[in-house]
């Protein structure tokens, strides 16, 4: 189940990917709309392996104004903070945006960067 797992959602996640280069010329807003395809891609690949996400506090999820932490487990948990929340701010390394197309997306979105050198 691993490997098939591993296998699908790479893939549906290069597809995804490819499709949402359309999406580069436009603002944010319209951007979103690529984001939003992206996360929900791999929570459908989740849900296809029978794997469920459970979010502790979920009542919390769309307060503005607010820090929230995470252990940060996963990947997953960074990408999946696009559906949970509206326009999440993050904080990530910069050797992210040299991985190809995801870094072009993280560039667009404009994320904060830090050099662990």
């Amino acid at each position: 189940m691993k490997f098939s797992f591993l296998l699908i959602f790479y893939l549906t996640s290069a597809v995804v990917l490819i499709i949402s280069l359309i999406g580069l010329p436009f603002k944010y807003f319209k951007f979103r709309f690529f984001v939003l395809l992206f996360t929900r891609s791999m929570t459908a690949v989740l849900r296809l392996f029978k794997i469920n996400i459970e979010v502790v506090n979920a009542e919390f999820a769309y307060k503005k104004g607010c820090l929230y932490a995470s252990k940060h487990q996963s990947v997953f948990e960074t990408i999946y903070f696009n559906e949970l929340f509206y326009n999440p701010a993050y904080i990530l390394k910069k050797e992210l945006l040299n991985i190809p197309l995801f870094g072009t997306y993280l560039k667009k979105l404009k994320k904060k960067t830090i050099d662990r050198a």
